[in-house]
């Protein structure tokens, strides 16, 4: 479903107090987004969020200019990519299977604040959390708050920037770029350092890892980009498709090659 002229007029008569607009599946974040910015030119993209709202729908919000801009669509089961939400159902897979599941507790934060005491934990671990948060050094301050003074924050981030697949080559890097509007900061691995620094954790230590992968162990960080890539709108979905069976074809034949740098803090408050 494309954005069409009855919606802009719509949203053109109400730019003043805000609008809510319902959208079909078919038109992507992306798209949302991109029709907001087009209709408050003052709207600043920090200011972009993405919640389930109460009526079981997404809800994609924007503020600046002095209107809010609220743009809806069906609620799917998982707001994330297909394998995030693979993950999820993994990761409550194994809590169930160990006996953890009453010990864990889930909430949805729309701020970097933590609904945790001061000085309550022993570990805090983030992997692949940060490049979606709007502000890094406030959320590595929250970590600081949290925790005992004996403990130990943990956290490991990519960098798309650094990564490469093979055979794809700048056909990869096409993608990254396409896909770069999901992540805040998609090269977030090479700030780390800096933005424990800056949130005063102290015994900050760096260590970069990767395993080069030959098997198909990182077809799911590649399928995340083409999901994003897609949905960007930016890249043909067939030059897409056409990456994805290339890679299909080079597992088969021996040719697949896949890095991604981990950069590694660890942390003391």
């Amino acid at each position: 479903m494309a954005i069409n002229k009855d919606l802009k007029e719509r949203a053109q008569k109400t730019r003043e107090d805000g609008f809510t607009l319902k959208l079909d599946e078919g038109v992507s974040l992306a798209m949302r987004v991109s029709f907001a910015q087009d209709m408050f030119p003052g709207v600043s993209t920090e200011g972009i969020g993405v919640w389930p709202a109460d009526d079981g729908e997404l809800s994609v919000s924007m503020r600046g200019g002095g209107a809010v801009v609220e743009l809806r669509a069906p609620r799917r089961p998982c707001a994330r990519s297909r394998y995030q939400c693979g993950v999820r159902r993994a990761n409550r897979q194994r809590a169930q299977s160990a006996g953890l599941a009453d010990r864990i507790t889930a909430h949805l934060l729309e701020t970097e604040r933590l609904p945790i005491a001061d000085a309550t934990l022993d570990r805090v671990t983030a992997r692949n959390t940060i490049f979606y948060v709007r502000d890094p050094v406030a959320t590595f301050t929250e970590f600081r708050r949290v925790l005992k003074p004996n403990g130990i924050a943990h956290v490991i981030e990519n960098d798309l920037a650094l990564t490469a697949v093979e055979p794809l080559g700048e056909q990869w890097r096409a993608l990254v770029a396409a896909a770069s509007w999901a992540w805040r900061t998609p090269d977030i691995g090479r700030k780390l350092h800096g933005i424990a620094r800056r949130a005063r954790l102290s015994k900050v230590s760096l260590e970069v890892q990767t395993k080069p992968d030959t098997e198909g162990r990182l077809l799911g960080m590649i399928r995340t980009v083409a999901d994003y890539a897609r949905d960007s709108t930016q890249l043909e979905p067939a030059r897409i498709d056409a990456a994805l069976e290339l890679i299909q074809r080079s597992l088969a034949d021996g040719t697949f090659l896949a890095i991604a740098p981990q950069f590694v803090v660890t942390a003391a408050p």
